[in-house]
C-alpha cells in the first residue's frame, strides 16, 4: 500500500481524488454571517482580552443575536479562539493596528481554509471552492452556501491589499436626490472601512485629488 504524506495542519494537496482527511471533515469551516463577524472584530478591538468567548460573553458584548453557537464554531475554525473558548495569540493580535490585524486574519484563513489551494492568496474558482466545502469538509445543502458566502467576504477583505491596512474604496454612484438639493459637478461616495487612520484617510484623499485633477486637465471622462 502507498503511504500518502500528510502536509501539517492540513491535507497532502497530491491527494485530491483520494479519500478526504477525516480530520478536516470534524472541523466545520466558518459559515456565521460575515456582518456578525465584523461586529466580533470591532468589538474585541475595544473590549479587554476575555478568559473565554462563548455564548455569555457574545451575550454581553450585545453581538450574535441568537446566532452565538455558529460564531463561536467559526472563531474556533479561524484559530482565533481554542477548543475550550480562550483567546488565542491571533485573537490579540486582531486587536491590534490595522497591518498587524489583517496579516492575522490571513494566517486564520489559511489554518481554516487548509487543503484549499489558493486559499485567500487567489481567487478561487466557485466550483472548486464549492467541491471543497462537499468533498474535503463534507458540508451539505444550505451550509455549503454559508460557508461559501463567508469564505467570499473574507476573501474580498483580505486579497485586495494583502498584509497592508483596508483603504478606503470608492463605491458608486450616490443615492438619488432631487436635482436642487444636489452640488454641482461629479460626485462619489466613499466608504471607509473599520480601522482606517488619519494618517491613511488623508493619503487616499490627497491621491483622490491628484487623480481627479490630472483627469480634468487630460479631459478624461
Amino acid at each position: 500500500m502507498r503511504t500518502v504524506p500528510v502536509q501539517p495542519g492540513g491535507i497532502d494537496t497530491n491527494s485530491i481524488g483520494q479519500s478526504p482527511d477525516p480530520r478536516l471533515r470534524r472541523i466545520r469551516p466558518p459559515y456565521v454571517a460575515y456582518k456578525t463577524f465584523e461586529q466580533f472584530l470591532r468589538r474585541a478591538a475595544t473590549e479587554e482580552v476575555p478568559p473565554r468567548i462563548d455564548a455569555a460573553c457574545l451575550g454581553r458584548w450585545k453581538i450574535a443575536g441568537g446566532n452565538e453557537s455558529a460564531l463561536v464554531t467559526s472563531l474556533k475554525s479561524l484559530e482565533l479562539i481554542d477548543a475550550e473558548g480562550r483567546p488565542t495569540a491571533e485573537y490579540r493580535e486582531i486587536r491590534l493596528s490595522a497591518p498587524r490585524r489583517q496579516a492575522s486574519l490571513r494566517r486564520c484563513a489559511r489554518a481554516a481554509y487548509a487543503g484549499l489551494d489558493g486559499a485567500v492568496d487567489g481567487v478561487v474558482d466557485e466550483d472548486r471552492l464549492r467541491d471543497y466545502f462537499k468533498e474535503e469538509r463534507g458540508l451539505l445543502g444550505q451550509m455549503v452556501d454559508k460557508a461559501t458566502r463567508f469564505y467570499r467576504h473574507l476573501e474580498a477583505a483580505l486579497i485586495s491589499r494583502g498584509d497592508a491596512p483596508d483603504q478606503p474604496r470608492i463605491a458608486g454612484p450616490a443615492v438619488s436626490e432631487p436635482q436642487s438639493a444636489r452640488p454641482s459637478g461629479p460626485m462619489v461616495s466613499v466608504q471607509v472601512p473599520f480601522g482606517a487612520s488619519e494618517a491613511e484617510l488623508a493619503d487616499f484623499f490627497r491621491r483622490l485629488m491628484r487623480a481627479w485633477r490630472q483627469a480634468v486637465e487630460t479631459g478624461d471622462d
